[in-house]
């Protein structure tokens, strides 16, 4: 019970009893991290990779869209990891994500 109880004073109740984090899959270095967002909350969802392991369901992040590839911001939905030989799509025709939004992304200049 003593160490039970250093654990949770040292480390406090907030990580352990949050299911954010202890709910979270972990990632193997090896795996691909697929983010399927949707785009102006369309009913359909498209997978994007990337390498940002910070990038949480709910963000809003930049990518490459249309043939033409102009930059949209879209809403991450759902994140999935996958070895190489599982990877829903082939790497080299995936689309990337460019970045995590910013508060400029919402808030477009004033001319």
């Amino acid at each position: 019970m003593e160490t039970v109880f250093d654990f949770i004073r040292f480390y406090g109740l907030g990580e352990i009893l949050d299911p954010s984090v202890y709910g979270k899959v972990k990632r193997r270095k090896s795996e691909y991290i697929f983010c399927s967002v949707t785009f102006d909350e369309g009913y359909k969802s498209y997978y994007y990779l990337t390498d940002d392991d910070s990038i949480e369901i709910g963000d809003f992040v930049l990518v490459p869209a249309g043939k033409d590839n102009h930059e949209a911001v879209v809403e991450v939905v759902n994140i999935e990891y996958f070895s190489e030989e599982n990877v829903p799509l082939p790497i080299e025709k995936t689309k990337r994500i460019i970045r995590k939004c910013t508060d400029e992304d919402f808030d477009p200049p004033v001319a």
